[in-house]
């Protein structure tokens, strides 16, 4: 009799997440795996965690307000709307921009192909986009050896049912762009075929994970 799909998600955050073999991820996700995101008010467009010194589009959401006007590899050298401008690497990378109201404009500078051009985007409600496996594993990949080195995942509640695993988990460890340490929690959703992850959704950390980073929570200007 094979493995409960409860016991694969207990040896997933066993082997690949606290064991940090992800050489492993394989044997846990279908190749077709997509990883949902909650929903969202945005532009629909993901920048290169890996870049230190640009800000370049990694990822574009189907559908969301930059598909078909911004385009992978595209850097961002400034964005603009009726509220501030951002034009330093360290604003850009905020991502603060790109929020706001449903149906606000935000006017992004961009250079592609050498070339500067201007792109005028309107904030969407993002339902939700898909991460395909290759892109899940890069971003473990980066977070696992740069991002938090030292993770450790409890799973603190675990529920099956049918095709479905919902797991409560607990996460500690050193963020190393801040040098500091945190706990933080949430919950992931799996739906399995044949043995293995086909598809997830997730619900991550709260306000208190960046508090904890030191972030200073500010009530927002009307």
């Amino acid at each position: 009799m094979g493995k409960s799909n409860k016991e694969i998600i207990k040896k997933l955050h066993k082997v690949v997440f606290n064991g940090k073999n992800l050489d492993a991820i394989h044997d846990y996700y279908s190749e077709d795996f997509v990883s949902w995101s909650v929903p969202y008010i945005g532009i629909g467009a993901f920048l290169d965690p890996t870049s230190e010194d640009k800000v370049k589009v990694r990822n574009i959401v189907k559908g969301g307000p930059s598909d078909g006007k911004l385009q992978v590899g595209d850097e961002i050298v400034a964005a603009e709307d009726e509220v501030g401008k951002w034009d330093t690497v360290a604003d850009l990378k905020s991502v603060r921009w790109g929020q706001g109201k449903i149906g606000t404009p935000v006017k992004v500078t961009l250079r592609r192909d050498g070339e500067l051009v201007e792109v005028e985007l309107t904030r969407d409600k993002i339902e939700s986009y898909d991460t395909s496996l290759d892109i899940f594993i890069d971003n473990w990949k980066h977070f696992l050896t740069i991002g938090c080195p030292d993770l450790k995942v409890e799973i603190a509640h675990i529920i099956e049912e049918g095709d479905l695993v919902a797991v409560y988990w607990i996460s500690t460890g050193t963020i190393t762009e801040f040098e500091r340490q945190a706990i933080w929690a949430g919950c992931t959703f799996s739906r399995f075929r044949d043995g293995r992850i086909a598809e997830s959704w997730g619900v991550g950390p709260g306000i208190g994970y960046y508090t904890q980073l030191g972030y200073k929570v500010e009530r927002p200007k009307p």
